[in-house]
């Protein structure tokens, strides 16, 4: 191997053996891609792919540095989002270079300690913790790799570029660069630097081939400058920010927030636009602490933490300060996820806060491991015993390397039913996320329905998107946006509708259309209204059929897709019911769940029901987005309704199997039809 490949293979951190290190990143980025989303996710995924494909402005705090890194992936064929999710994978796999670099702090690997360190890190990033934000569209890979390397690199000379690295980190994902800046102070303010890179005493010996030799002093000045040159790094790596006025003045992009000058950007960058997921009492976030532990215990990632944490205590933290570095990183990360207000342990989102400080535990679990080999004997199966645990650490949880995560695409299968389904110039009111975002990007990104208007109620109160809006469809009539009476964004939607008396308008639910004064009249993908006292048969005729078989068709569908499926299905059903069809609303409520496992197959329904008049049971819901026990509780108080009341114990039972006890309370009140 020559020189200028070795230092290519380095990534500019000392690394030694690289030729091992990239074992791991290779055989991670071939499974993430082979089992990564190859089309629309939910959550965050179609926003960013969106921003990320047009350079535009994602939600608060931003993310330039993705945004500029993706657009080159967006525009890779075969599409925007096989291109970006790509990226995940490739900044997935590549989070072991760094980590390689760091275990070698604890000395050089030799022999068969080689491998052990491979499989350790192999092992881990087969886990869900890693694999989730690796295989969808997200900001996480990337601002973990940067402060990952922003740890390497300050384990060995602390200083501007370890700065640098987490300053470009917190133009990915802020939160996660600052954990990990702060988990490096310890070491770039440390009193004696070179003392802390003198090779341990029982490997004072020659470096091993390829190995970096740090027994030669550091020269890093005082502590002040060298935290004065960190800060400056860091400082500069926050410059992508300065994209966000540039690409924010053209109103046809999609810029949230539209931070166009300093008061804006500022406003922008406080975040203010999720105040409501802030100010959580302590019992309550000790609570979540207790969710994540138990969810981590669940998935395999809270053992490796702790073997990992166990072993930097063991071997001690001078070695480049990585122990405090994976307690502080690891700590600030859990304590602000636990801190969400709106809070349920299996968010996919937190998988990507966790990733990091996983990574270190995997740093501590290999140097544990290698020390153990490094004693010979029977120490050396004691060692291959720990370097394995990580993999095996994966085995109560390994569904998600089983099967290809969107296969059909739930997403785009409801978000292009809605667009297709909707007359020529229609208004589409839609609440969820899992409507908002995957039908921004098949309007904005691939140019599905130009003429339809796609409007987001959560953020009707902002006036950025309102002119985003008019500048995509400049035949909108204009109408007040600031009235007396009322300026919360659902007197700000109903003031635009009335302002478009023509248009169609669709929206995702019962509950959308009496918030904004509309009576349903018809469901297809999404449910038809029309004004107060026109005549019915204006509605027109959707028809509910073709999107439950849609939905059924997907099946079987699991975790996120299963509950916005279920949430879909019972927003179609309660709407149907509603307007009196029995049958189409037991088959709505249903779509896709018995061939996903959940509940009993559908049963016979008279084809008219009595109407549901008054409001669905409360209940709550153990899930993150949607319980589907629920679309069985109603199920069966349908068929009561239908005077099917044979089959409809069978439906509440399953609901309550599944956890909802307050299935057969329902029931019993006879809610189905009062």
């Amino acid at each position: 191997m020559t020189e200028r490949l070795r230092a290519a293979l380095r990534l500019g951190l000392p690394l030694g053996e690289p030729a091992f290190a990239w074992i791991a990143p290779a055989v991670l980025f071939a499974v993430y891609a082979a089992t990564m989303a190859r089309d629309l996710t939910f959550y965050d995924s179609p926003e960013l792919a969106l921003v990320a494909h047009e350079l535009g402005v994602g939600h608060p705090i931003g993310m330039p540095l993705h945004t500029l890194i993706g657009f080159a992936f967006a525009h890779l064929p075969p599409s925007p989002h096989v291109g970006l999710t790509a990226m995940s994978a490739l900044f997935g796999a590549l989070c072991a270079v760094p980590a390689w670099s760091i275990a070698d702090r604890f000395g050089p690997v030799e022999g068969a300690a080689r491998w052990a360190r491979v499989a350790v890190f192999v092992g881990l990033g087969l886990s869900v913790v890693a694999w989730e934000p690796s295989s969808r569209v997200e900001v996480y890979t990337l601002a973990v790799f940067l402060s990952l390397w922003g740890v390497a690199r300050a384990a060995d000379r602390p200083g501007f570029l370890a700065g640098l690295a987490f300053g470009l980190g917190a133009t990915a994902h802020a939160v996660i660069a600052v954990a990990h800046a702060f988990g490096a102070l310890p070491r770039v303010l440390s009193r004696d630097p070179e003392s802390l890179d003198a090779p341990p005493p029982e490997r004072d010996a020659k470096p091993a081939v390829g190995m970096v030799d740090r027994s030669a002093p550091v020269a890093e000045g005082s502590r002040g400058g060298r935290f004065l040159a960190y800060a400056a790094g860091a400082l500069l790596g926050l410059l992508p920010y300065a994209l966000l006025p540039v690409v924010a003045a053209d109103p046809r992009r999609f810029a949230w927030g539209a931070p166009r000058d300093a008061a804006s950007l500022l406003e922008y960058l406080r975040g203010g636009d999720y105040q409501h997921n802030q100010g959580i009492a302590l019992g309550d976030w000790l609570d979540h602490l207790g969710q994540l532990a138990a969810w981590g215990l669940e998935h395999g990632a809270l053992p490796v933490l702790v073997v990992g944490g166990a072993a930097f205590v063991v071997l001690g933290h001078a070695r480049g300060r990585v122990g405090y570095a994976f307690a502080i990183a690891g700590g600030l990360c859990v304590a602000f996820v636990a801190a969400n207000v709106v809070f349920h342990p299996d968010v996919p989102d937190y998988s990507g806060y966790f990733l990091g400080p996983l990574w270190l535990a995997g740093v501590g679990v290999s140097a544990g491991a290698e020390r153990l080999m490094a004693r010979g004997g029977r120490f050396v199966a004691y060692g291959a015993a720990i370097a394995a645990f990580p993999a095996l650490a994966v085995l109560p949880s390994p569904q998600h390397l089983l099967q290809v995560r969107d296969d059909p695409s739930l997403a785009r299968i409801t978000a292009q039913a809605a667009l297709d389904e909707a007359p020529p110039g229609a208004v589409i009111v839609v609440e969820a996320d899992h409507h908002v975002a995957p039908l921004l990007y098949l309007q904005e990104v691939e140019g599905a329905r130009p003429d339809v208007v796609v409007l987001a109620v959560g953020l009707a109160s902002s006036s950025w998107y309102w002119e985003h809006v008019y500048a995509r469809h400049a035949s909108l009539a204009r109408f007040e946006l600031v009235a007396r009476g009322g300026d919360d964004r659902g007197a700000r939607v109903r003031r635009f509708l009335d302002a478009q008396p023509s248009r169609r308008v669709l929206v995702e639910s019962s509950a959308v259309a009496f918030a904004l004064g509309r009576i349903p009249c018809g469901v297809g993908a999404l449910v038809w209204t029309s004004p107060p006292g026109a005549e019915p048969t204006a509605c027109g005729d959707p028809g509910p059929d073709a999107t439950t078989r849609a939905i059924a068709g997907a099946a079987p569908l699991r975790g996120e897709s299963l509950e916005v499926a279920a949430r879909i299905d019972e927003a179609r059903g309660e709407a149907l019911w509603r307007l009196g069809f029995g049958r189409a609303a037991l088959e709505a409520m249903l779509a896709g769940l018995p061939e996903s496992g959940v509940g009993p197959a559908v049963v016979d329904c008279p084809e008219r029901a009595a109407p549901l008049t008054g409001p669905l049971p409360g209940w709550g819901s153990p899930h993150a987005l949607h319980d589907p026990a629920r679309n069985l509780a109603l199920a069966g108080l349908l068929l009561q309704a239908a005077g099917r009341g044979d089959a409809a114990g069978a439906f509440v039972e399953a609901a309550r199997q599944l956890g909802l006890v307050e299935a057969s309370v329902a029931l019993e009140r006879n809610l189905g039809h009062r």
